[in-house]
């Protein structure tokens, strides 16, 4: 036959261990959650700033370069033509 001391002490101890692992296990989950939407979030925008500046940054310069170079072609034929004549 248990004694209250030893009833008391198990169900303390089972009651309590229980609820610390339940704890335990809520804020672990808890913070590799946030952890790992952060991570994710941080890689998405990373990727997504970089592909979009990679992208502008092309068709900037694509853009750029061939009117700088239409223009110039332009130019050297005017000065040709004039130079001709």
């Amino acid at each position: 036959m248990e004694t209250f001391l030893e009833t008391f002490l198990e169900t303390f101890l089972e009651t309590f261990l229980e609820t610390l692992l339940d704890a335990l296990l809520d804020t672990l989950l808890d913070t590799l959650l946030d952890a790992l939407l952060d991570a994710l979030l941080d890689a998405l925008l990373d990727a997504l700033l970089d592909a979009l500046l990679d992208a502008l940054l092309n068709a900037f310069l694509e853009t750029f370069l061939d009117a700088f170079l239409e223009t110039l072609l332009e130019a050297l034929y005017y000065c040709l033509l004039y130079r001709t004549h």
